[in-house]
Protein backbone atom coordinates (compact mmCIF):
# COMPACT_ATOMS: atom_id res chain seq x y z
CA UNK A 1 0.00 0.00 0.00
CA UNK A 2 2.72 2.57 0.90
CA UNK A 3 4.03 1.98 -2.60
CA UNK A 4 0.63 3.35 -4.15
CA UNK A 5 0.67 5.96 -2.28
CA UNK A 6 3.69 8.81 -2.59
CA UNK A 7 1.84 10.94 0.69
CA UNK A 8 0.61 9.55 4.20
CA UNK A 9 -2.25 11.14 3.97
CA UNK A 10 -2.90 9.19 0.85
CA UNK A 11 -2.20 6.07 2.65
CA UNK A 12 -4.73 7.22 5.70
CA UNK A 13 -7.40 7.57 3.42
CA UNK A 14 -7.14 4.52 1.69
CA UNK A 15 -7.06 2.45 5.02
CA UNK A 16 -9.55 4.54 6.06
CA UNK A 17 -12.00 3.21 2.61
CA UNK A 18 -11.55 -0.07 3.30
CA UNK A 19 -14.34 -2.20 5.24
CA UNK A 20 -13.37 -3.83 8.68
CA UNK A 21 -15.08 -7.16 9.12
CA UNK A 22 -17.79 -8.56 7.64
CA UNK A 23 -19.90 -6.23 6.19
CA UNK A 24 -23.84 -5.85 6.60
CA UNK A 25 -26.21 -3.91 4.95
CA UNK A 26 -29.32 -2.48 7.24
CA UNK A 27 -31.73 -5.12 6.01
CA UNK A 28 -29.67 -7.45 7.04
CA UNK A 29 -28.49 -5.81 10.47
CA UNK A 30 -32.53 -5.07 11.20
CA UNK A 31 -33.42 -8.09 9.46
CA UNK A 32 -35.77 -9.41 12.90
CA UNK A 33 -37.33 -5.99 12.88
CA UNK A 34 -39.23 -6.10 9.17
CA UNK A 35 -42.50 -7.10 9.05
CA UNK A 36 -44.65 -8.93 6.11
CA UNK A 37 -47.64 -6.26 5.40
CA UNK A 38 -49.98 -8.26 5.06
CA UNK A 39 -50.20 -9.16 8.45
CA UNK A 40 -50.36 -5.26 9.60
CA UNK A 41 -54.32 -4.53 9.27
CA UNK A 42 -54.15 -1.14 9.28
CA UNK A 43 -52.12 -1.22 6.21
CA UNK A 44 -54.20 -3.87 4.20
CA UNK A 45 -57.22 -1.61 4.95
CA UNK A 46 -55.17 1.50 3.98
CA UNK A 47 -54.15 -0.45 0.87
CA UNK A 48 -57.68 -1.04 -0.40
CA UNK A 49 -58.61 2.83 -0.10
CA UNK A 50 -55.61 3.68 -2.43
CA UNK A 51 -57.26 1.96 -4.84
CA UNK A 52 -59.42 5.91 -4.99
CA UNK A 53 -58.78 8.60 -4.97
CA UNK A 54 -57.11 10.25 -1.60
CA UNK A 55 -55.39 12.95 0.50
CA UNK A 56 -53.47 13.46 3.64
CA UNK A 57 -54.48 14.39 6.68
CA UNK A 58 -52.09 17.64 8.20
CA UNK A 59 -49.05 16.17 10.03
CA UNK A 60 -46.57 19.38 10.24
CA UNK A 61 -45.42 18.74 6.48
CA UNK A 62 -45.08 14.97 6.84
CA UNK A 63 -48.35 14.97 4.91
CA UNK A 64 -45.61 16.54 1.66
CA UNK A 65 -43.59 13.74 1.51
CA UNK A 66 -46.49 11.17 2.03
CA UNK A 67 -48.26 12.47 -0.90
CA UNK A 68 -45.13 12.37 -3.01
CA UNK A 69 -44.24 9.04 -1.90
CA UNK A 70 -47.47 8.25 -2.89
CA UNK A 71 -47.99 9.99 -6.16
CA UNK A 72 -44.46 7.93 -7.38
CA UNK A 73 -45.83 4.88 -6.52
CA UNK A 74 -48.72 5.49 -8.79
CA UNK A 75 -51.50 6.26 -6.28
CA UNK A 76 -54.51 9.05 -7.16
CA UNK A 77 -53.52 11.88 -4.48
CA UNK A 78 -56.13 14.52 -4.88
CA UNK A 79 -57.14 17.52 -2.36
CA UNK A 80 -61.13 15.87 -2.54
CA UNK A 81 -59.96 12.26 -2.29
CA UNK A 82 -60.30 10.28 1.31
CA UNK A 83 -58.48 12.11 4.08
CA UNK A 84 -55.86 9.29 5.41
CA UNK A 85 -54.88 10.24 8.63
CA UNK A 86 -52.24 7.02 8.64
CA UNK A 87 -48.43 7.39 10.28
CA UNK A 88 -45.22 7.04 7.61
CA UNK A 89 -44.58 3.53 8.27
CA UNK A 90 -48.31 2.14 7.60
CA UNK A 91 -48.45 4.17 4.46
CA UNK A 92 -44.98 2.88 3.48
CA UNK A 93 -46.32 -1.04 3.87
CA UNK A 94 -49.74 -0.26 2.32
CA UNK A 95 -47.89 0.81 -1.29
CA UNK A 96 -45.53 -2.20 -0.65
CA UNK A 97 -48.75 -4.06 -0.71
CA UNK A 98 -50.16 -2.36 -3.87
CA UNK A 99 -46.71 -2.64 -5.35
CA UNK A 100 -46.84 -6.66 -4.46
CA UNK A 101 -50.44 -7.05 -6.16
CA UNK A 102 -49.40 -6.62 -9.65
CA UNK A 103 -46.11 -9.34 -9.04
CA UNK A 104 -46.99 -12.69 -10.42
CA UNK A 105 -44.12 -15.00 -8.59
CA UNK A 106 -46.47 -18.26 -7.97
CA UNK A 107 -44.52 -21.29 -8.87
CA UNK A 108 -46.02 -24.13 -10.55
CA UNK A 109 -43.69 -26.71 -8.93
CA UNK A 110 -40.85 -25.83 -6.43
CA UNK A 111 -39.43 -28.02 -3.49
CA UNK A 112 -38.85 -25.61 -0.15
CA UNK A 113 -36.50 -26.76 2.87
CA UNK A 114 -36.49 -25.48 5.99
CA UNK A 115 -33.40 -26.23 8.26
CA UNK A 116 -33.21 -25.74 12.38
CA UNK A 117 -30.15 -24.76 13.65
CA UNK A 118 -28.47 -24.84 16.96
CA UNK A 119 -28.19 -21.11 17.42
CA UNK A 120 -29.18 -18.24 15.28
CA UNK A 121 -26.08 -17.25 14.66
CA UNK A 122 -25.28 -18.07 10.84
CA UNK A 123 -21.46 -17.83 11.15
CA UNK A 124 -21.32 -20.82 14.18
CA UNK A 125 -24.57 -22.40 14.62
CA UNK A 126 -25.08 -26.16 13.53
CA UNK A 127 -27.74 -27.88 11.52
CA UNK A 128 -29.76 -29.98 13.91
CA UNK A 129 -32.80 -31.05 11.68
CA UNK A 130 -33.36 -31.02 7.72
CA UNK A 131 -37.14 -30.88 5.84
CA UNK A 132 -38.06 -30.42 2.44
CA UNK A 133 -41.42 -30.39 0.24
CA UNK A 134 -42.13 -30.65 -2.95
CA UNK A 135 -44.95 -28.44 -3.94
CA UNK A 136 -46.63 -29.14 -7.46
CA UNK A 137 -49.04 -27.19 -8.24
CA UNK A 138 -50.02 -25.84 -4.64
CA UNK A 139 -50.01 -29.45 -3.03
CA UNK A 140 -47.67 -31.05 -1.61
CA UNK A 141 -46.48 -34.02 -3.41
CA UNK A 142 -43.78 -35.54 -1.21
CA UNK A 143 -41.78 -35.07 1.72
CA UNK A 144 -38.01 -35.25 3.39
CA UNK A 145 -37.45 -35.07 6.82
CA UNK A 146 -34.39 -35.94 8.75
CA UNK A 147 -32.81 -35.10 12.08
CA UNK A 148 -28.90 -34.55 11.93
CA UNK A 149 -26.16 -34.92 14.81
CA UNK A 150 -24.65 -31.01 14.94
CA UNK A 151 -21.62 -32.45 17.28
CA UNK A 152 -22.24 -29.10 19.12
CA UNK A 153 -24.68 -27.39 22.42
CA UNK A 154 -27.87 -26.99 21.21
CA UNK A 155 -29.09 -23.19 22.55
CA UNK A 156 -32.00 -23.56 25.37
CA UNK A 157 -33.52 -20.63 22.85
CA UNK A 158 -33.49 -23.47 19.92
CA UNK A 159 -34.50 -26.62 21.66
CA UNK A 160 -37.50 -24.35 22.51
CA UNK A 161 -38.73 -23.76 19.48
CA UNK A 162 -37.72 -27.11 17.78
CA UNK A 163 -38.54 -29.98 19.54
CA UNK A 164 -39.46 -30.81 23.37
CA UNK A 165 -36.36 -32.90 24.00
CA UNK A 166 -32.79 -32.63 22.43
CA UNK A 167 -32.52 -36.46 23.34
CA UNK A 168 -33.32 -37.91 19.70
CA UNK A 169 -30.63 -35.80 18.27
CA UNK A 170 -27.63 -36.90 20.76
CA UNK A 171 -28.72 -40.55 19.28
CA UNK A 172 -28.32 -39.67 15.59
CA UNK A 173 -25.34 -40.12 13.80
CA UNK A 174 -25.98 -38.34 10.22
CA UNK A 175 -23.40 -35.67 9.99
CA UNK A 176 -24.37 -32.48 8.02
CA UNK A 177 -21.78 -33.68 5.34
CA UNK A 178 -22.82 -37.43 4.98
CA UNK A 179 -26.67 -35.48 4.56
CA UNK A 180 -25.47 -33.49 1.60
CA UNK A 181 -26.67 -35.86 -0.86
CA UNK A 182 -30.12 -37.18 0.74
CA UNK A 183 -31.86 -33.50 0.33
CA UNK A 184 -30.21 -34.31 -3.60
CA UNK A 185 -31.47 -37.31 -4.11
CA UNK A 186 -35.27 -36.43 -2.51
CA UNK A 187 -35.64 -33.60 -5.29
CA UNK A 188 -34.35 -36.15 -8.12
CA UNK A 189 -36.94 -38.57 -6.19
CA UNK A 190 -39.73 -36.37 -6.22
CA UNK A 191 -39.49 -34.99 -9.71
CA UNK A 192 -39.84 -38.78 -10.87
CA UNK A 193 -42.59 -39.34 -8.56
CA UNK A 194 -44.22 -36.13 -10.10
CA UNK A 195 -43.64 -37.26 -13.63
CA UNK A 196 -44.82 -40.94 -12.60
CA UNK A 197 -48.34 -39.24 -11.44
CA UNK A 198 -48.80 -37.28 -13.95
CA UNK A 199 -52.20 -38.17 -16.13
CA UNK A 200 -51.16 -39.23 -19.79
CA UNK A 201 -52.62 -38.47 -23.04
Amino acid sequence: MPRAHGTLPAVIDEILSQTVGTYRNKLEEQHDELSDPATIPEAVALAKQMEHDISFASKGGVEIALRGMAAAAGVSVTPTGTVIDADALTVFKALQLLHSKDIDATLERYVTFDFETTDKDVETCGVVEIGAARVVHGEIVARFHSLVNPYRPISPAATKRTAPSPRPRRRCTATPMRMLPAPRRFTKYSRRFENSSAPTS
